[in-house]
C-alpha cells in the first residue's frame, strides 16, 4: 500500500516537473520573441533616423530661413505703415505670433 502511494506521488511529481518545464520553455520563447521584436524596432528606427536626419535638418534649415524672411517682411511692412486693415488690430494686440513664438514648434509638436 505504501509503495503504491509513493509510486503515485512520484508520478505526480514527475508530471508536475514536466508541466513546469513546458511552461518555462514557453515563457522563454515568448521572452526571446519580444526581445527580438524590440531589437528590430530599435534598429529600424536608428536606420531611418540615419537615413532621413540630413533631409530633415535641411528642411528645418530652409523653414527657419523662410521664417526669418517672413519676419523681415512683416517688419518692413510695419515700418512702411502698409499693414492690411484686417491685420492692424491683431498686430496691435500681439495676436499674430512670430515663428519663434508659435504655439507649436516644428521639431517636437506641442510646446
Amino acid at each position: 500500500m505504501a509503495g503504491k502511494v509513493l509510486l503515485t506521488v512520484s508520478k505526480d511529481e514527475v508530471e508536475r516537473a514536466r508541466l513546469l518545464s513546458e511552461l518555462k520553455y514557453e515563457l522563454d520563447t515568448q521572452s526571446r520573441l519580444a526581445n527580438a521584436e524590440r531589437r528590430g524596432k530599435k534598429e529600424g528606427l536608428q536606420a531611418a533616423e540615419e537615413k532621413y536626419r540630413p533631409l530633415i535638418e535641411e528642411k528645418d534649415q530652409k523653414i527657419e530661413e523662410k521664417d526669418r524672411e517672413i519676419e523681415e517682411l512683416r517688419r518692413r511692412l510695419r515700418e512702411a505703415g502698409m499693414v492690411h486693415p484686417c491685420l492692424r488690430q491683431s498686430l496691435k494686440h500681439g495676436m499674430l505670433n512670430s515663428p519663434k513664438q508659435s504655439k507649436f514648434n516644428r521639431k517636437g509638436g506641442n510646446p
